[in-house]
């Protein structure tokens, strides 16, 4: 079973210092171990901040789980959990969300909407290399873990990069791509900051995240940014049983037979340059410009008590 834990930055000591809260899951997953280096890239001194307790960082956060951090909290580009139950409680100030549709949720301004702060790694990392040309495929942490999707993508001769690895490998794989399918959104919108056209397609982690959460989460954070979160592909694998049961086994080679044709589908289409997806140019420039605007906010008390 997967094990899930809540990524706090915490710091020793008493004195206080703003704290990063993100989710944590067993064994990694980049769009969330993100947080851990970003932050601090971004704001040098954010252990010195005194402004909030907690920075609420990348992610679906927006729920209940928030409710139980002590002190001020301060969310920065984060997304609503649509299924979530309850509402956000406390001392609670909102800089920025992910997309339109948590401002919408959540009551606020569209203007609240800047963008997902995973759209600035275009800004902290080098863009993609000059002589790229595989064809990459970054599957959700559910897939890569209960399918053998990955086997597949490397059988066809797709260039998989499991969205396990540590942000800097996982950006180095990427950045070798000219193309790329994820079905990790995090993998799309690092993608899309770096400049490589992608494409969304679905393969087995929206049995697990429940449809409602995973098409909200897309269409949230590219609803900023001129682009669609929409999937390519209609059609996705059979849902996998978890654990090594008898009822698994006997799935396998049904299983087996669906991840191979839809590899094969997928290897097919990465000529077909309209297949893959970027980003409005111009938009993504203003809206990061946006969401770094009210991260410089964060070290003024004053702006940061005006926010919502």
């Amino acid at each position: 079973k997967t094990r899930m834990s809540l990524g706090r930055n915490e710091p020793t000591g008493d004195r206080r210092r703003m704290k990063v809260f993100f989710h944590k899951v067993h064994g990694g997953n980049v769009g969330d171990d993100v947080n851990a280096e970003l932050w601090h890239r971004l704001i040098p001194e954010l252990d010195e901040l005194a402004t909030a307790d907690w920075l609420i960082g990348i992610g679906t956060i927006l729920d209940q789980r928030i409710n139980e951090l002590p002190g001020r909290k301060v969310v920065m580009g984060s997304g609503l959990r649509p299924n979530s139950i309850g509402r956000l409680q406390g001392d609670i100030r909102i800089g920025a969300v992910r997309g339109l549709l948590s401002a919408e949720r959540l009551g606020l301004d569209p203007a609240v909407a800047a963008c997902d702060p995973g759209f600035l790694i275009g800004q902290l990392w080098s863009p993609a290399s000059s002589d790229a040309g595989g064809i990459g495929l970054i599957p959700q942490i559910y897939s890569e873990q209960w399918s053998e999707i990955s086997r597949a993508g490397v059988d066809a001769g797709l260039d998989v990069i499991s969205p396990t690895l540590p942000i800097d490998r996982f950006l180095q794989r990427l950045r070798r791509c000219a193309r790329v399918y994820s079905e990790s959104m995090h993998g799309a919108i690092f993608a899309d900051a770096l400049r490589i056209p992608w494409a969304r397609v679905r393969l087995t982690s929206h049995y697990f995240e429940s449809a409602g959460v995973s098409e909200f989460k897309w269409q949230d954070a590219f609803s900023v940014v001129g682009a669609s979160g929409a999937p390519i592909n209609r059609l996705a694998l059979l849902r996998p049983k978890r654990g090594a049961g008898l009822v698994r086994s006997l799935m396998r080679p049904v299983q087996a037979l669906a991840e191979h044709r839809l590899v094969s589908a997928l290897k097919k289409r990465s000529e077909d340059a309209d297949t893959f997806r970027l980003s409005d140019s111009a938009r993504l420039q203003a809206q990061t410009r946006v969401l770094l605007s009210r991260i410089e906010m964060l070290r003024s008390e004053r702006d940061v008590q005006g926010w919502p």
